[in-house]
């Protein structure tokens, strides 16, 4: 979104409709001994994004 963003598009948001699951069991998206890894690897494509946007994104804050 911050390259879209940057590119000068609008973001909006659109609502969507929610289902219950058929059988009503609930999702587990990550195993707990896979979070490491995936917090690694997104702040590391986080920090890619914030380098390659530096000079580029006038008017974005970073906090």
């Amino acid at each position: 979104m911050m390259r879209a963003y940057n590119k000068g598009f609008s973001i909006a948001g659109i609502p969507v409709n929610h289902k219950n699951r058929a059988d009503n069991s609930s999702t587990r998206v990550y195993k707990p001994w896979k979070i490491p890894k995936i917090a690694y690897e997104q702040l590391t494509a986080l920090f890619k994004l914030r380098t390659k946007l530096d000079g580029k994104a006038a008017g974005i804050k970073y906090v």
